[in-house]
């Protein structure tokens, strides 16, 4: 006679509750669901002892690094091999909680709070030393500090020298320039001061520019909606804030010296398959497609710029 199975009250972790056995109703379904039909943010309101801990539980286990695939074996989303490969046991999942965070005053639940997101990120610390955050060898080689540009700017400038000339005079100017010009095919509009980095060794005495980083006010970032990202007029150029340059995009190019113009390596068509690997399933299509064109059509707005100046 087979085991009878136990209900498992009040228990919302996914794993034991498969583990020990216990009755399970199978939502591995909405897995699929999540991410074909793709949103920036998913709410799920449920009566209270709907599960809905218990779900977002099963979600984390699904796509948290380590997961053993056979906790997934007789489910409904085991069916779909290629899919679990994809996507199953390949992403760190932050995963925070407000069922403990409370307290007599504001102070005392701020430092649940705190607890409880200290304790999360102390699950991801072996991530610090991941290439997968940075894939550059050489960004910050031992014994090198580093600096935020303005900071370093205001310590060491000569009189009436701007940002642009102090540049130059430390030789960063094709870094500089190469800047600019990628800066406008992604339409970065926010690279202040502190998005510029300065590593220095005082020991070997070597001063260099760290690679550059911070892309997140780029391209279609404003755009929530798909008829915003439909509406958006990617050629027009928009005020940004640039530490080195000017207060708009196109203009920046018009500080580069035509005998200095970055020669990049010419952007082509069949390069947009490659610029859009991954992508599928974490941006939908409509997006894709937009920030190819956006791209594509402001490097040959780059290209017919270098031709004529």
């Amino acid at each position: 006679m087979p085991e009878k199975k136990k209900l498992p009250v009040g228990i919302d972790n996914f794993e034991k509750i498969i583990k020990n056995n216990f009755y399970y109703v199978d939502k591995t379904e909405m897995i699929h669901s999540l991410i074909q039909n793709w949103s920036e943010v998913n709410l799920i309101t449920r009566p209270r002892r709907f599960g809905k801990t218990l779900n977002m539980n099963m979600l984390q286990t699904f796509f948290e690094i380590g997961t053993d695939p056979k906790i997934f074996e007789g489910l409904k989303i085991s069916e779909d091999r290629e899919f679990c490969e994809k996507y199953m046991g390949h992403f760190p999942v932050i995963s925070i909680s407000l069922k403990n965070v409370e307290g007599m005053n504001f102070e005392s639940a701020c430092a649940a709070m705190k607890y409880a997101i200290g304790a999360e990120a102390l699950r991801f610390s072996f991530l610090e030393k991941s290439p997968e955050l940075c894939m550059s060898e050489d960004f910050k080689k031992i014994g090198e500090n580093k600096a935020a540009l303005d900071t370093f700017y205001e310590a060491e400038h000569l009189a009436h020298e701007t940002p642009m000339e102090f540049c130059i005079r430390n030789g960063w100017e094709k870094y500089v320039y190469e800047m600019l010009v990628v800066d406008f095919l992604i339409l970065n509009r926010d690279r202040h001061g502190a998005n510029i980095e300065v590593l220095r060794n005082s020991e070997e005495k070597t001063l260099r520019l760290a690679p550059i980083f911070d892309h997140g006010l780029s391209l279609l970032f404003s755009c929530h909606t798909e008829e915003a990202v439909e509406k958006f007029d990617i050629m027009q150029d928009r005020p940004v804030q640039c530490f080195v340059g000017s207060y708009y995009a196109q203009q920046n190019l018009q500080l580069i010296p035509r005998e200095k113009m970055p020669q990049l390596h010419p952007l082509q068509e069949k390069h947009k398959a490659i610029l859009l690997e991954g992508l599928d399933g974490i941006i939908p299509r409509y997006l894709q497609e937009k920030i190819w064109n956006m791209i594509w059509k402001r490097w040959l707005y780059y290209e017919d710029f270098c031709n004529q100046k």
